[in-house]
């Protein structure tokens, strides 16, 4: 059987981040942190997660995530910028 040739190793980019993820409350047990998660969700908060954090994970906390604006994306270089000025 022939080899296959192997590519060239080219950067992988990670994909975009679509949310920013905001700390609501921070609980000591599942329970509390799920009712707050919960009622959230009630009121009409889409994503919600809750998260374990503090010291090995003893503690819990509730995170909100809300979209990100998409950024225009930005002129690279060799590209010439069109005039502002028109002749006359």
């Amino acid at each position: 059987m022939p080899r296959r040739k192997q590519k060239h190793h080219e950067k992988q980019t990670p994909p975009p981040q679509k949310l920013k993820w905001k700390q609501k409350s921070r609980h000591k047990s599942f329970q509390s942190a799920d009712a707050k998660r919960n009622k959230l969700k009630e009121e009409g908060v889409e994503n919600v997660k809750v998260r374990r954090c503090g010291p090995d994970g003893s503690q819990f906390k509730v995170v909100v995530g809300n979209p990100l604006e998409k950024k225009a994306p930005k002129n690279k270089k060799g590209k010439k910028k069109e005039k502002k000025n028109e002749p006359e």
